[in-house]
């Protein structure tokens, strides 16, 4: 039997990981399809069929529910948003705001309402407005959407979104997870990941929801999830559990 989880595309590395431990010994496996947790969600109220639907909020998880699709859901993880910096700006958490108003700094996100990580996003620019009047509407107007949506760019075959857009110079300050941005300083000398000072700081709320008429085993990966070797795993990607 074929367990069906949509998932946040940041969880990636984690679930493929907790996905091959569940598979060990079973007769069932999970088909795992990963994506913007706002485009996943609408796929799911269109008639597509999962089990699980792991959110990267907690805003999607409950439309689910409200709509009748989901039944219940769980926080199980957290994450936060930071800055994928182009070294050559010196940024740092002082200077965050400074850079990021500068007329001449590309500013980078995900797409809102589609993808968490662009609300969150907005939300930094929001708490802006409390430390320069104007702020807001200025990292409004000026952020480029790059990622989590249908206009998104497209990185060649192989290549780590994130790790190309910078290295492709398409943004000088790009906004995204931590975990994100922890694969990018792997992969790139050319990056500094700086965090967002307290004043914009976004936390993550990752959820988790089990669908109208899931697989009866469902509690088995949830139970795996929120296992020590579960939590671990997390950990291991930067997750904070």
């Amino acid at each position: 039997m074929v367990m069906k989880i949509y998932a946040a595309g940041s969880l990636k590395r984690p679930l493929i990981e907790l996905s091959a431990i569940y598979d060990r010994g079973r007769e069932s496996s999970i088909d795992l399809t990963f994506g913007a947790s706002g485009l996943l969600r609408r796929r799911l109220e269109n008639g597509d069929a999962a089990d699980l639907f792991v959110s990267a909020d907690k805003a999607n998880a409950q439309q689910l529910i409200e709509s009748g699709h989901a039944s219940g859901a769980m926080v199980f993880a957290t994450n936060e948003l930071c800055a994928l910096t182009l070294s050559t700006l010196g940024c740092t958490s002082d200077t965050l705001l400074d850079h990021m108003l500068d007329p001449d700094v590309r500013v980078g996100s995900s797409t809102p309402r589609l993808d968490p990580s662009g609300d969150y996003a907005d939300y930094a620019f929001w708490h802006a407005e409390t430390l320069r009047k104007g702020a807001y509407e200025t990292l409004r107007n000026k952020v480029q959407i790059l990622t989590g949506g249908g206009e998104a760019v497209k990185a060649p075959t192989g290549r780590y979104t994130y790790t190309w857009i910078m290295e492709q110079g398409l943004a000088d300050i790009f906004l995204t997870y931590r975990t994100n941005a922890t694969r990018v300083q792997e992969e790139c000398q050319c990056v500094t990941v700086v965090p967002l000072p307290p004043e914009l700081a976004v936390k993550a709320r990752y959820t988790i929801a089990g669908m109208k008429h899931a697989n009866p085993r469902t509690h088995e990966f949830i139970d795996l999830l929120m296992s020590d070797s579960g939590r671990q795993t997390l950990k291991s990607f930067g997750f904070g559990v």
